[in-house]
């Protein structure tokens, strides 16, 4: 499995409010405004954008002013997404501590050229005083016409897909990877299990009996607690199960793919580059193995290979060691039937 992947959270923010409310966590502003910091490192927290700005509102109302001056449209309707809250990070100990900053650079660039512009980066704050370096940026979506259009950004999923793909460009350089994109069988197993595991989880604690003394009544817990987590156990082991299937079945797929690849690219040369002669040909050939009976397309096969590659092969070229191994495995099938 993939260690180095990265991290690309986007979030909609839909009023002033409640983007001046996400500046509690991203600046410290109150002790509890993150209980998992560590706030002995809380002096390695950096501003990344609009250094000695705390106010999201007043940013934002600046890059509003901004683009109805230059004729631009920012007037938000009831429906609008007002500024996005992005969220940065990587796997912990993807990125070594003395390329982090290099790393949260690469991430400011790459936020100003998918979102529009360096203007349209209100703020960006690498926070080093948790357990992994992360940036929470805020970025409104001013598009290419100066108008105020989330949907120009992420208005469906060809959109969104071009985002994670020019991330993943500019991530690469760091060596960082991707993350599996879930398929709709693994989301679907994923809240299977969840599912599952609220019903076991919200399954009601024993009460003590009347008659029942301190010692029984703990001893019925432990038993209670210990089916618990046996159930836990159960459902974790059928949803890996399963999860490891569809990571096979993956695989089989990729396999296959790149053997059809393989083949096409093999015609692409034989043609010298000519597309629709390979496609040509390979639509020939699959309509000859669908048309023709089993045994026929054997022999067919067996003449072509002794002729062409055993026998008057002008280019010299030894059969595939992995075609070999196959019709070792063959001859060998056939012999075990007919013992």
């Amino acid at each position: 499995m993939m260690n180095n992947l990265y991290i690309l959270k986007i979030e909609k923010v839909s009023n002033l409010t409640n983007l001046a409310n996400r500046a509690i966590h991203n600046f410290r502003k109150i002790p509890t405004a993150a209980p998992n910091a560590d706030i002995n490192k809380r002096y390695l927290n950096t501003v990344l954008v609009n250094a000695g700005v705390e106010d999201y509102s007043a940013l934002w109302r600046d890059r509003q002013y901004e683009v109805n001056m230059e004729g631009g449209y920012c007037k938000p309707r009831k429906d609008s997404v007002y500024a996005y809250e992005i969220v940065l990070g990587y796997s912990h100990g993807a990125i070594a501590d003395d390329k982090v900053m290099e790393w949260a650079e690469a991430n400011v660039k790459w936020l100003g050229e998918a979102f529009g512009g360096d203007k349209n980066v209100l703020s960006a704050v690498l926070h080093m005083d948790e357990t992994t370096p992360h940036i929470h940026a805020i970025v409104i979506p001013i598009d290419e016409r100066n108008r105020l259009c989330a949907k120009s950004f992420t208005g469906g999923k060809k959109k969104m897909f071009r985002l994670r793909d020019s991330y993943t460009k500019a991530m690469e350089q760091l060596g960082l990877e991707a993350p599996i994109r879930y398929t709709k069988a693994d989301n679907y197993e994923l809240k299977k299990f969840y599912r599952a595991v609220n019903t076991i989880v919200n399954t009601p604690a024993p009460e003590k009996g009347e008659e029942e003394t301190e010692e029984e009544f703990i001893d019925r817990c432990e038993i209670w607690v210990k089916n618990i987590e046996f159930k836990t156990m159960d459902e974790t082991r059928k949803a890996e199960r399963k999860i490891n299937r569809l990571l096979a079945q993956q695989e089989v797929y990729n396999v296959e793919n790149k053997q059809a690849h393989h083949l096409t690219n093999i015609l692409m040369m034989k043609y010298c580059g000519n597309k629709k002669r390979a496609k040509k040909t390979i639509l020939q050939f699959s309509e000859f193995v669908d048309n023709v009976p089993v045994d026929v397309l054997e022999r067919t096969m067996d003449f072509l290979e002794e002729k062409f590659v055993k026998g008057e092969n002008l280019l010299g070229k030894e059969k595939s060691s992995e075609l070999i191994e196959i019709n070792q495995e063959l001859e060998k099938e056939d012999k075990e039937m007919d013992i």
